[in-house]
């Protein structure tokens, strides 16, 4: 897997991926945990449409789980309108509610691997 991070341009990768650090976490600790996921899935088949989305990890365990990494600069926190569609979206692609994870429990890899642990294992 080619999951890094690059130090001298402070680049965090997923399976060669540019990522956040909380996705970088998340995919640590899906892999210290033996969890089989895909990263960046577009759902719909393709990516760069307006409207179209893609969703953070797919975690194969042993079925296919929507997840989402919402660091809390972007989304306050909460969940806006914009955020409650898109799950709204997955929810009805995958007929299951997306786990989300957000940024305060996974900013370190040590509380990203308890979560996943808590959520998937």
């Amino acid at each position: 897997m080619i999951t890094y991070y690059d130090k001298e341009a402070n680049v965090y990768y997923v399976k060669g991926s540019h990522a956040s650090m909380y996705e970088y976490f998340v995919a640590l600790a899906l892999d210290k945990l033996k969890i089989t996921f895909t990263f960046q899935f577009a759902p719909w088949g393709f990516t760069g449409v307006r409207g179209q989305y893609i969703v953070d990890f797919l975690v194969y365990n042993p079925m296919p789980i929507p997840c989402e990494v919402f660091g809390e600069y972007w989304h306050l926190g909460m969940l806006g309108s914009d955020d409650k569609l898109r799950l709204a979206q997955i929810e009805q692609y995958f007929n299951q509610i997306p786990v989300i994870i957000w940024g305060r429990e996974c900013d370190t890899y040590d509380k990203a691997l308890a979560t996943c642990r808590e959520k998937f294992a």
